[in-house]
């Protein structure tokens, strides 16, 4: 070796000591290496469900194809997987255009030519007209009736609006203000399945209410009952989509629906004497509740600090106590409401404790169940439709920082793609109690570090064969492979 080439891997080292350690010498000659190795699986799903290729097909070329380097599905999939991993924004592609496994999946050499940088991407999102922006975001509804071979024979969608805060100037981040809010903001709309599968995920103006999503909705019931005219078809809302043209579709089409209702003073006049029993049969059975009124509330902030205080196991003792003076009354008849034409079902839900009566509502066509069976199976499992949500914010998030309202449109699009993507690898792998997270299935099975070698004829990856989720990793592989098969 020459003195200069000596010199020049002298530079491109650290050596570090560290007490009661051996010596360590840190240097880059280490080969092709990939923080990604996960990104084998989520190549193989894209292809496996035909995900990427379906969004492809809707999206109209902005480019002269014959004199460009890269294709559409290209730019696509990168941003997919590179999102997956947690890399979600477009100067992430920049960082990443030389990884030699995301190179590997997309059809280059490891040492071969770079994949797109951000300024592509941002070309690309600027660019998308408005009929593929609409197309895009029809996609999860098709997708998902696209995996069914048969009609199921009953589905149970929840819808619910999201805020996400802005931050700078985008275009239809508007003020919206109160005390839920507050803040410059994009209220999106999304819909989902009990099982958490998406459905619908669409930007929008920061001012809209829920109750202005009559459009969606009846889009999103019209397509389903399109493809599956014999389904029982259940929608499940909360209380800000308690609109009665809504109403009305959903009845006209023979749709289930149970949506949250507010406890007006009319709910309370009209239910009066069944409030009064609730109230009085958990005075009979528990005495009168401890922290009633705003004298009640100083007495439960100061009950809740001494139990803070308590040992774990004495309060854990005191919580239960103090939580099992409880009782529930539901009860359903016939309502009129202030903006319906005639009358429909409304079940209260009656909740007596210590700290007083918590009154719910929820109106519904519903029959053959129970109250309590629509009220706690159907609209408390809200939660469903919340938890993807949650999710989809948390752990697929591309940020909307781009000042063109297309643009943060195609980048919501990509973000509900990402969670799609995600969620067909989370229902390959095998289940304890319950399904695992996005980010466990991201920090424990996606990025997993590999070197990689390039031959003539293959592609050999090479995980560390003491990181806890390489054999999964393999194994979730094989379960793809073998649906190509």
């Amino acid at each position: 070796m020459s003195t200069e080439s000596k010199a020049k891997r002298v530079e491109r080292q650290a050596r570090l000591t560290l007490k009661n350690c051996k010596a360590q010498k840190i240097d880059d000659g280490g080969g092709f290496l990939t923080a990604l190795g996960g990104v084998t699986s989520l190549a193989k799903a894209a292809e496996v469900t035909g995900l990427v290729a379906m969004a492809v097909e809707r999206i109209e070329p902005w480019r002269d194809e014959g004199l460009v380097e890269h294709e559409i599905k290209t730019l696509l999939s990168q941003r997919l997987y590179l999102g997956a991993c947690g890399h979600t924004d477009a100067l992430d592609c920049s960082l990443f255009k030389d990884d030699p496994g995301l190179k590997s999946v997309l059809g280059l050499e490891p040492d071969g030519p770079s994949l797109p940088s951000q300024s592509t991407h941002t070309r690309m999102e600027n660019s998308m007209s408005e009929d593929s922006l609409n197309k895009l975001e029809e996609l999860p509804l098709e997708y998902f009736l696209s995996r069914h071979e048969h009609e199921p024979r009953e589905l149970t969608i929840y819808f619910d609006g999201s805020a996400i805060r802005t931050y700078g100037s985008q275009q239809n981040s508007i003020y919206r203000g109160g005390k839920k809010y507050s803040q410059t903001q994009y209220f999106p709309l999304l819909a989902a399945t009990k099982e958490g599968h998406l459905l619908l995920a669409k930007l929008r103006s920061g001012n809209v209410s829920d109750a202005t999503s009559l459009a969606e909705i009846t889009k999103l019931v019209e397509a389903i009952l399109e493809r599956w005219p014999h389904v029982k078809l259940t929608i499940v809302m909360d209380a800000g989509f308690n609109e009665p043209h809504l109403l009305d579709f959903l009845e006209e089409k023979k749709v289930n629906y149970v949506v949250g209702y507010p406890a007006t003073s009319s709910i309370k006049s009209n239910f009066k004497d069944t409030i009064k029993a609730a109230e009085e049969g958990f005075k009979k059975e528990f005495g009168e509740p401890k922290f009633k009124g705003k004298a009640g509330e100083k007495a439960w902030q100061k009950e809740h600090t001494r139990l803070r205080a308590l040992p774990a196991d004495e309060r854990k003792e005191a919580e239960k106590a103090m939580n099992s003076r409880f009782t529930r009354w539901m009860y359903g008849a016939e309502h009129q409401g202030n903006n319906w034409e005639g009358s429909r079902t409304v079940i209260v839900r009656i909740d007596c404790s210590d700290k007083g009566t918590d009154i719910r509502c929820v109106s519904t066509n519903m029959t053959g169940h129970s109250a309590q069976a629509i009220y706690e199976d159907y609209y408390c499992n809200r939660a469903t439709i919340e938890f993807t949500i949650k999710e989809n914010k948390s752990h697929c998030r591309v940020p909307l920082s781009c000042m063109e309202y297309s643009a943060n449109r195609f980048r919501f699009v990509l973000q509900s793609l990402i969670y799609i993507l995600m969620d067909e690898l989370r229902c390959l792998l095998p289940r304890a109690k319950k399904a695992p997270t996005l980010a466990t299935l991201r920090n424990q099975i996606l990025l997993i570090p590999a070197q990689i070698f390039a031959y003539a004829r293959h592609i050999h990856w090479r995980l560390s064969s003491v990181h806890p989720a390489s054999a999964l990793l393999i194994n979730l592989n094989k379960k793809l492979q073998a649906r190509t098969a």
